[in-house]
């Protein structure tokens, strides 16, 4: 891509799992939404993210390594963010601008969307193109396929809630979204790995 603010926004949306709509324009993300830190020696990214799709639009923190071996775009992300203007929107582009983006970047590629219920008729497996959305579903299916990833996990990663899942208090399904140390030890998998361990 030539566009270097939709190009490193599109990988954020993909590292992440987010959607664009929590990433852009004024709602979207300023430049103190990413903080580096470490977990066991281990240099990380911290994203917070604010949830469209939740009542109280809570925050979730998304952790990626920032070791090339482990995640090569990660330190990219985070020099833009260091390098934005203070209290203004990294990405300052608008929903519209970011879908043709997405459109233009996956020409041709598409996605499988598994059988579903809709309003109690089902809809039958099939592919869609991938634009921006798509980057949630394969995430999602790569963080399960590829680095073991448990239902708690996911829903920690994605902001998804665990209330009917989990019998735990409420005050503690509270901050089950920070909780990205959980999570983060299985991200530390270099290519190599991951090729070892599935063969």
């Amino acid at each position: 891509m030539r566009n270097e603010r939709a190009k490193i926004c599109l990988r954020l949306q993909y590292l992440t799992g987010a959607r664009i709509c929590e990433l852009v324009a004024s709602r979207g993300l300023r430049p103190e939404s990413c903080q580096v830190t470490n977990y066991e020696k281990h240099p990380a990214a911290l994203f917070m993210i604010r949830t469209a799709k939740t009542k109280k639009q809570r925050i979730r923190t998304v952790a990626l390594p920032l070791e090339p071996e482990y995640e090569p775009w990660t330190r990219s992300i985070v020099e833009y963010f260091q390098a934005a203007l203070p209290q203004k929107p990294v990405f300052d582009l608008s929903l519209t601008m970011m879908q043709r983006y997405g459109k233009e970047a996956f020409q041709g590629l598409t996605y499988p969307i598994e059988e579903y219920l809709d309003e109690g008729k089902t809809v039958a497996q099939h592919e869609r193109e991938i634009t921006t959305h798509g980057l949630r579903h394969i995430r999602s299916t790569e963080l399960t396929t590829r680095y073991g990833f448990d239902g708690i996990d996911l829903a920690i990663y994605f902001g998804w809630s665990l209330r009917k899942e989990l019998t735990m208090p409420a005050m503690a399904l509270r901050y089950l979204h920070m909780q990205w140390t959980r999570y983060f030890p299985k991200l530390l998998k270099t290519p190599q790995s991951s090729t070892l361990q599935s063969g």
